[in-house]
């Protein structure tokens, strides 16, 4: 979104009546001004490969989980229960 008008959608929706613009003639004063706030800062590149690399790192364990050989268990002799009621 655009600075400016980012900064005409924050003052519409001020808290403050007092500072909220009232009607389309507020508008056009402020977007007469030419008031250009602080660009952001720049983003670095090496933090965009980082989080590639992390997620990639990710979806490679979340996909292999599954497949992974799970232990073998020691077969277990069958326990029978018997009960009489009478």
């Amino acid at each position: 979104m655009p600075a400016r008008a980012r900064h005409l959608l924050e003052s519409c929706l001020e808290k403050d009546p007092r500072k909220r613009l009232r009607d389309i003639g507020d508008v056009w004063k402020l977007l007469d001004t030419g008031r250009q706030p602080a660009a952001p800062p720049p983003r670095s590149v090496a933090a965009g490969w980082i989080a590639a690399g992390a997620l990639g790192i990710v979806a490679a364990v979340a996909l292999w989980a599954p497949w992974r050989a799970a232990p073998a268990r020691a077969s277990q002799p069958l326990v029978r229960l018997v009960v009489c009621l009478g």
